[in-house]
């Protein structure tokens, strides 16, 4: 059709820019940007002044950038500024430009791009994905510092964006990892307490991360009835039940003694109920893992203070099976190591002289596993077991001596 007609011709002006408009649509869902190209090219060079000049060419700019091509996206972008600068496209193709250099982590050209940009369209529909992605750039940058005050205030300055909750949650997480339990614990809670339509499964994010930090501040009541109402809740996602399982099964092993006891041994069959739960979840994965490890340490616990040498035993199972476990990761297969090698060490104190030596021996050969990294292949040995084996088979070294 373009071919056909050429200029003088009323069809000209009536169909053939948006044919050209077309071609180019077309060879971008196509992948051939070479034959959007020259669509594009024809239709500025023939129809400068049509009303899809301005709209093809920041649509060029665009795919260029979704299709990973960074540095032809940005000279797209800043040829449409020279030649639309009036267009009300214009903001859209300078968020294009500020991206190209996000996709080439040029976190310094990002960042002053899009506060330049927010200075200048204030009022612009677009303004809190831009806020929010100079947030997120400042983050990338690990810059987090400056993140987090510019997430503060989206949070604040645009409660209803879809993007309000994920902002949330980088505020809440921020905190946590600073080690600031109460701040954490209050912005995890407004997560979960959203109201923003947008929030979804997050609220369940927010939920979680309230009772870890409730647990980490001395709070187990609190982090208990955050969690209760997480497992009990249908909609909560499958994915965060075996975290949440997990987090219930480390409150009830750290909760406090009732009515001023020195032991509260109705904590450790609680504590194994709860992780145990983790084990019947159909996609636990390596959850099942820290689970089983979990609950040795439970029984290991329990038959410290009743002296039960069944619990012994039942620890030494559960520590096996993370031994086998082929999706166990190295700290809680040393874990588990260190753990068998403490029940040795437990068993040997009631031996004769001759046999407990065996014994101690077969501990000590167990903690020297995880210090010189037996059986690991290719992966490398995890340094806070190392130290804590290193330190158990020195002191058991001079008993055997």
């Amino acid at each position: 059709l373009v071919d056909r007609y050429g200029p003088g011709t009323p069809v000209k002006f009536d169909l053939l820019d948006r044919t050209l408009y077309q071609i180019v649509r077309a060879n971008i869902e196509a992948e051939d940007f070479g034959g959007a190209r020259k669509g594009l090219e024809r239709l500025l060079a023939d129809f400068p002044k049509s009303d899809l000049s301005d709209d093809c060419q920041f649509v060029f700019s665009q795919a260029l950038l979704n299709h990973g091509k960074p540095r032809e996206a940005r000279e797209a972008a800043l040829d449409f500024q020279k030649r639309f600068p009036e267009s009300p496209l214009r903001p859209d193709a300078e968020l294009v430009l500020a991206r190209s250099y996000v996709r080439e982590t040029n976190w310094a050209a990002a960042t002053g791009e899009l506060e330049g940009w927010v200075v200048r369209h204030s009022n612009h529909v677009a303004r809190a994905q831009a806020e929010f992605d100079r947030a997120h750039v400042n983050y990338l940058a690990g810059k987090e510092t400056n993140a987090l005050p510019l997430y503060t205030n989206f949070v604040m300055n645009f409660p209803g964006s879809p993007l309000a909750p994920l902002a949330q949650l980088w505020v809440a997480d921020y905190y946590y990892n600073q080690g600031d339990n109460f701040q954490a614990g209050m912005h995890y809670q407004m997560l979960d307490e959203s109201t923003n339509t947008a929030v979804g499964e997050l609220r369940f994010r927010g939920r979680l991360g309230a009772a870890q930090a409730a647990l980490l501040r001395g709070s187990a009541p609190t982090a208990r009835r955050y969690l209760t109402n997480l497992v009990n809740d249908q909609s909560c996602p499958q994915s965060l039940l075996a975290d949440a399982y997990y987090v219930l099964g480390e409150v009830e092993m750290a909760d406090v003694p009732a009515s001023g006891s020195t032991n509260n041994l109705g904590r450790f069959p609680t504590a194994i109920k709860a992780f145990s739960a983790i084990t019947n979840l159909p996609a636990a994965g390596r959850m099942e893992a820290l689970a089983k490890g979990r609950i040795g340490e439970c029984h290991y616990q329990y038959a410290g203070q009743t002296k039960d040498p069944k619990r012994y035993v039942q620890a030494t199972n559960e520590w096996h099976q993370v031994l086998t476990n082929s999706l166990a990761s190295v700290a809680a297969r040393s874990q588990a190591e260190f753990g068998i090698a403490k029940v040795y060490e437990r068993q040997a104190e009631n031996l004769e002289a001759t046999e407990q030596k065996q014994v101690l021996e077969l501990a000590w050969n167990r903690y020297l596993n995880i210090v010189y990294g037996n059986g690991l292949g290719t992966e490398k040995p995890d340094p806070y077991w190392v130290k804590e084996a290193g330190l158990a088979a020195g002191q058991l070294a001079v008993r055997l001596l």
